[in-house]
């Protein structure tokens, strides 16, 4: 008892205390909706028989070896122990470079409100073990040599999204103490890319007796000539572009940022010793720049798309910039006033997009249930979708829907194709086996329309035949 009265909270231990309780809040906002999501995007791994052609096309082995395993986990445990992974990672990154626990905490629950992760999230178990091995990584650093981590993250990360391992440099931020040492971590930074790559290739030439071949829809550009270098460095720069355009897309975390920008260049002015001067810094800075930049670069030899659910490296990169001012003790209020809001602006934008993908979905659900309760009293599902309206019919009645809910996505991708519908089917108890996707008029004798007016369906030879009503559509 005498040494609990003996325990004094400061006033920016209170201050801490109730910024954790109000980020944790908004996480469990976040993971609450995700709650009542019972639909996954069309190529989930809980949807697909075998992951042999992802691994053909992608080289995740590790995903292939633990397919089934991965398969058979339940969605809403794999993103709880996703997001619970991914905080892990940022508070390591924010305690051991500013050494506060408080500090760390709210670092850690800000960076998971960034969009890549709720982009992504509807694919619950095809990126977690991406998020297992982020939150053994520190203890990987630990127990191994700067050599040896980049190259064993760097094959473990290839086997799964190797976009994470350019995460890898933010543990050695506050190692980082000129431009020798920045150099030091580049050119292992790199090796363990090469030998990720590497490896990769070969197992998956081991596998499936070719090398990884990049699937069509991402439309590569490999060069073959000076011309092609320069058409895709001008794609990944556009796309470098988007996903700037994506973070500050609201005016107050321009403002946040802004001000974070502002307290940089105090210090820099200010050249404080005590944290190294001002050398150190801009090693520091320059590192989390090629962060920043790391994901595009990389894509240049393709220049492929780089979607908004693989920006990790961009966002986390740029969130990282608020460690730096948080250690100068007269910049620590205003750096965690300064990330909090725009965790909680990202959150609005992610409640946005998490409901309005549970809405949809659910509808779409929800109303196929009420003229099939019981799947197994039919032998399957013979779904009419074609295109019309100049635009796909699946598309049509999502946006019918979103004007319903008077919401749109902002940064997670349209479920307006055909064959985004189907995990509705199957998620009701059809399989993919006996769910079939026809690309034309649904017979004008199957006449039944539910009750909402969503569908038009009927029944033959032991069939479910469905399609999206054109009345729904226009009204």
């Amino acid at each position: 008892m005498e040494k609990l009265r003996e325990v004094k909270f400061s006033l920016k231990d209170v201050f801490c205390f109730a910024v954790i309780c109000f980020l944790a809040i908004l996480l469990w906002q976040n993971f609450a909706i995700l709650l009542d999501t019972t639909v996954w995007r069309h190529d989930a791994l809980y949807y697909r028989a075998t992951y042999y052609k992802k691994l053909s096309t992608e080289g995740r082995w590790i995903n292939y070896v633990f397919f089934f395993m991965l398969k058979s986990l339940p969605p809403h445990i794999v993103i709880a122990l996703s997001l619970v992974c991914f905080c892990f990672f940022g508070y390591k990154i924010a305690k051991d470079f500013t050494k506060d626990n408080l500090f760390a905490i709210i670092f850690a629950l800000a960076l998971a409100q960034i969009h890549p992760i709720y982009s992504l999230v509807h694919w619950p178990a095809t990126p977690f073990l991406n998020y297992v091995v982020l939150a053994f990584t520190p203890f990987l650093k630990k127990d191994l040599s700067k050599r040896a981590f980049f190259i064993c993250t760097g094959i473990l990360f290839f086997g799964l999204f190797f976009n994470f391992y350019d995460l890898m440099p933010l543990l050695f931020l506050s190692e980082v103490k000129d431009i020798k040492s920045f150099i030091e971590i580049m050119l292992l930074w790199i090796l363990g890319f090469v030998v990720g790559y590497a490896v990769t290739q070969v197992i998956t030439l081991l596998i499936t007796g070719s090398f990884i071949q990049i699937a069509d829809w991402r439309e590569p550009n490999p060069i073959k000539s000076f011309a092609d270098l320069v058409k895709n460095i001008e794609t990944e720069y556009q796309w470098f572009c988007e996903g700037i355009k994506g973070f500050f897309a609201r005016r107050s975390v321009k403002i946040a940022f802004g001000s974070l920008a502002a307290c940089l260049a105090y210090l820099v002015k200010k050249n404080p010793t005590h944290l190294g001067g001002r050398k150190t810094l801009c090693a520091r800075l320059l590192l989390l720049f090629m962060v920043i930049i790391s994901l595009y670069v990389q894509q240049v030899p393709l220049g492929v798309e780089v979607a908004i659910r693989t920006t990790l490296p961009l966002y986390c990169g740029l969130f990282a910039v608020a460690l730096c001012c948080y250690n100068k003790k007269s910049l620590r209020y205003i750096t965690i006033i300064l990330i909090s809001s725009v965790a909680l602006v990202f959150w609005h934008d992610n409640m946005n997009d998490l409901s309005c993908f549970r809405d949809i979905t659910n509808t779409w659900q929800t109303e196929l249930k009420s003229i099939c309760s019981v799947p197994t009293l039919h032998k399957g599902i013979k779904i009419y979708l074609h295109k019309g309206y100049n635009t796909e019919e699946v598309a049509a009645s999502e946006q019918a829907i979103c004007r319903v809910i008077g919401k749109n996505f902002k940064y997670t991708q349209n479920l307006g194709a055909d064959y985004r519908w189907l995990p509705v089917a199957i998620s009701i108890g059809f399989n993919i086996n006996n769910t079939e996707l026809c690309d034309e008029d649904l017979p004008a004798e199957f006449a039944k329309i539910s009750p909402n007016g969503l569908y038009r369906y009927g029944y033959k030879d032991g069939y479910l035949y469905l399609t999206i009503s054109k009345k729904y559509l226009e009204q």
